[in-house]
């Protein structure tokens, strides 16, 4: 597990709960629909950008944030991804808030069925910049510098070790040619 990353993590929320009950209820800022239609436009937008396996892949190393074993096979591929689907929230957000005004404008003479369009386009947003911005952002970057070599893997605990002496280690090590390319692929791979 990586320290650094739950504590980050924990301390963000922290804040956000925080800021959130200086204004008001903290359950009015969950609106199942507005972060259901932001989530899922990101993901249908991801899986038509890179197709199942590759997408599923990047996704999986959000877990970097919280495991040092968690580095992905293919690093340079889960950054695209990470850094696609970060825009295809924002993108995601952008359409709800669209989205609401609409229905906000269609109810025009009954104020009181205003609400749900406001809720979509106001917490359409929030969730999509929440997400982005606590999970996917921090998760590319860390992916990166580890690639660049600009900053240290966490000492991993046992079992963390095992995974990792398991993952990519053993991939290289079958190759015949013994090295992976920037990409993480194995010189011989035919993979794309």
């Amino acid at each position: 597990m990586r320290i650094s990353g739950v504590t980050g993590f924990v301390l963000a929320l922290l804040l956000l709960t925080w800021a959130v009950s200086m204004v008001g209820e903290a359950g009015v800022f969950i609106h199942g629909p507005a972060i259901l239609f932001v989530v899922g436009w990101a993901l249908a937008a991801g899986i038509m950008t890179f197709g199942g396996a590759p997408f599923r892949d990047g996704m999986r190393a959000i877990g970097i944030l919280f495991s040092a074993a968690a580095m992905p096979r293919h690093p340079a591929t889960a950054v695209a991804v990470l850094c696609s689907f970060r825009r295809n929230l924002y993108a995601g957000g952008a359409l709800a808030a669209l989205i609401g005004i609409v229905h906000i404008l269609d109810n025009m003479a009954d104020p009181s069925a205003m609400g749900p369009g406001l809720a979509i386009a106001l917490l359409g947003v929030f969730s999509a910049v929440l997400l982005a911005e606590l999970v996917c952002r921090p998760a590319a970057e860390r992916v990166s510098a580890l690639m660049s070599g600009q900053a240290e893997p966490e000492a991993a605990t046992e079992p963390e070790a095992e995974a990792m002496a398991q993952g990519p280690a053993a991939e290289n090590a079958a190759s015949p040619s013994g090295n992976l390319d920037p990409q993480g692929h194995s010189g011989d791979s035919k993979d794309p």
